[in-house]
């Protein structure tokens, strides 16, 4: 999911169910704070994200509609400060090092970075990325007129391909 969204580490773990949902016949994650178990970490982190085809056909849809409770990762437990992310961030940790992965530049971050170049690398305006990612626009033109479609935005993220990945080993 980070990987395919870019989505903050905190901004996955808090997710509902409800959160997953069609808009316009696109699946998209409503990220927000609608919650008292979610928070975000500026205004403009608040979006509606397309879901990436290959997050759909690795099966993430029919996980989330398997979901008996309220949460997307039920076994994420919230921490002594109040957020999911920070047990999953040292089990991430962990299981890093167990597969033999090392360093500071390999973190859950690390998805959201890769993304970020992902779609700069598929030609997808600077406009559109930071309204995938929850960043403000502060150009003049983002002023004017409303945000992107989810048709725009489902196109846009679409166009990001991870070609050397053999997605087979995650089935």
């Amino acid at each position: 999911v980070g990987l395919f969204t870019g989505a903050r580490l905190q901004e996955i773990c808090q997710l509902h169910t409800k959160d997953i949902y069609l808009k316009d016949d696109i699946w998209v994650i409503d990220i927000n704070d609608t919650e008292n178990d979610k928070q975000l970490k500026t205004p403009d982190s608040k979006r509606i994200t397309p879901i990436h085809h290959q997050l759909i056909k690795l099966g993430f849809i029919d996980y989330v509609n398997s979901i008996k409770g309220n949460r997307v990762f039920p076994d994420v437990p919230m921490s002594s400060t109040g957020t999911y992310s920070d047990n999953f961030s040292k089990y991430f940790g962990r299981f890093r090092r167990d597969i033999g992965i090392s360093g500071k530049e390999y973190v859950f971050h690390s998805f959201r970075h890769l993304m970020a170049d992902a779609l700069r690398n598929a030609d997808i305006n600077d406009s559109t990325i930071k309204q995938i990612l929850g960043h403000t626009d502060n150009s003049v033109t983002a002023n004017y007129g409303s945000r992107q479609t989810i048709e725009r935005l489902k196109k846009a993220i679409d166009k990001v391909e991870f070609p050397s990945i053999d997605w087979s080993i995650l089935k």
